[in-house]
């Protein structure tokens, strides 16, 4: 009856054990860094459209106080009109910044970090 029980090999169950550990540890690292690579370029993409984008603003407002310094005959006028209503949707972007800035950053973050793996389409 002896002979049916199993001895059991320590070491060899605590080299194992280190071993899956530091797979397991590896493999976080890895994904840590995967993601944060992805969030790092997101943010370098977001910030060269953004310049991109500034810059096409900057000349759309100069043509259109070229446009009505023509309507209204004086351009600091135009100049106003122009700030008046760049400060407008300044406050609406404010007034809107939960829907337009915090929401969508917040479901990126989430779902780069708490995503299960099976829909990658961030890239």
């Amino acid at each position: 009856m002896d002979n049916d029980i199993k001895t059991i090999d320590y070491q060899k169950l605590f080299a194992e054990g280190k071993r899956f550990l530091k797979t397991e540890f590896d493999y976080g690292r890895l994904t840590a860094m995967e993601k944060l690579i992805v969030l790092l370029s997101t943010m370098a993409v977001v910030a060269v459209v953004g310049i991109f984008l500034i810059l096409a603003l900057y000349f759309i407002s100069e043509a259109i106080v070229d446009v009505l310094t023509i309507a209204l005959g004086k351009e600091w006028l135009a100049n106003i009109v122009v700030a008046i209503v760049v400060l407008l949707l300044m406050a609406l972007v404010v007034l809107m910044r939960r829907q337009l800035i915090v929401d969508p950053i917040s479901r990126f973050i989430t779902r780069l970090f708490l995503d299960d793996g099976k829909n990658s389409s961030i890239s």
